[in-house]
C-alpha cells in the first residue's frame, strides 16, 4: 500500500467542519482553531494520516526541524508498536486525550485502525543534535490504517473524527450554561 495524500479533500473537511461555521460555534472551539485561517500540518504515510492544527511560531519550528531532517513533532508518536511509548492506540475508535504532558518518552504507539484526538498535549525530550525539545499541541486528529481504515475510506473517517469533536465541544458549552 501507498498512501497519496489528497490535500484538497483535507482542506474541503477542515473548510466544512471547522472554518465555514457560525461564528458562536466557532468560538466554542480551541483557541487555535480561531485563528484566521486555521494553519494544519498533514502527516502520513502508509500508517496513518494526521491533522495537527498549529500557531504560526509552531510553523517555524516545524521549518527548522525539517531543514534538520527531524520530524516536525519529535516523540509524539511512533507506528512501530514495538517501540515503548505512553499510550497505546490500537483499534481505539474516538478517544479523546486532553491536557497530557509527557517526558522523556514516545507519547503515542499507533496501532492499526484507530481514530483518536489530542488536545493541549505538551511533549518535552532530550534529541541527539537538537538537545531539549518542547512543544505544545494544541489539536491533533490521528486516523490510522489497518482492516477497518483503508486509503480508501480514511477521509470519511477523518471527517467522522473531525465531527464528533465539534458535537463534544457544543455540548460541553450547552452543559455550562445550565
Amino acid at each position: 500500500m501507498s498512501f497519496v495524500l489528497d490535500k484538497s479533500h483535507i482542506h474541503k473537511i477542515v473548510q466544512h467542519r471547522l472554518v465555514l461555521v457560525p461564528r458562536h460555534y466557532k468560538n466554542l472551539f480551541p483557541k487555535v482553531l480561531r485563528q484566521t485561517p486555521p494553519q494544519w500540518v498533514s502527516i502520513f504515510n502508509d500508517q496513518l494520516l494526521a491533522l495537527v492544527f498549529v500557531s504560526k511560531n509552531d510553523l517555524k519550528r516545524i521549518s527548522e526541524y525539517k531543514n534538520m531532517n527531524y520530524l516536525p513533532f519529535p516523540g509524539l508518536y511512533t507506528t512501530k508498536t514495538k517501540t515503548p511509548a505512553a499510550f497505546k492506540m490500537e483499534r481505539s475508535r474516538f478517544i479523546v486525550v486532553e491536557n497530557i504532558k509527557v517526558k522523556n518518552s514516545v507519547a503515542y504507539s499507533i496501532g492499526p485502525d484507530s481514530t483518536f484526538i489530542i488536545i493541549d498535549h505538551s511533549q518535552i525530550l532530550t534529541v541527539p543534535n537538537i538537545g531539549k525539545i518542547e512543544y505544545i499541541v494544541p489539536l491533533a486528529y490521528f486516523v490510522s490504517f489497518g482492516d477497518d481504515i483503508t486509503p480508501e475510506s480514511v477521509y470519511d473517517h477523518l471527517d467522522d473524527l473531525i465531527a464528533y469533536s465539534v458535537k463534544n465541544w457544543r455540548q460541553s458549552y450547552g452543559e455550562r450554561r445550565h
